[in-house]
């Protein structure tokens, strides 16, 4: 296989995995919201900080690994990262994260 090939598989690789760990991150404040309700105006700031956060991180990472080359295996890399994270993960995580967050709740209502 030649480099050039190489590098785009790893590349392809590196961007499902940043799907999966974006997904997460979202799930995570999915999470949040659930242990402490939230006003819809901030829901929607968290979403515009969420958004503008991972849109820099995918700029960077693609700036950083491809020269700032935009390829169309990346964005479907990331959106087959989303889907299997959505479908393999987020339940459990969310769960965990959930339980995670409760202690805390817990401990300021008592």
């Amino acid at each position: 296989m030649s480099s050039y090939i190489h590098h785009e598989l790893i590349l392809f690789f590196q961007s499902v995995t940043m799907g999966v760990v974006l997904l997460l991150c979202y799930s995570f404040l999915i999470a949040f919201r659930r242990v402490i309700p939230h006003h819809p105006g901030a829901i929607a700031a968290e979403d515009i900080i969420y958004w503008i956060f991972a849109g820099l991180v995918v700029f960077v990472r693609i700036y950083a690994t491809n020269q700032g080359i935009l390829r169309s295996f990346v964005f479907l890399g990331l959106l087959l990262g989303a889907i299997l994270g959505n479908a393999a993960l987020r339940p459990l995580f969310v769960e965990i994260c959930e339980r995670i967050q409760e202690v805390p709740v817990w401990f300021v209502k008592k």
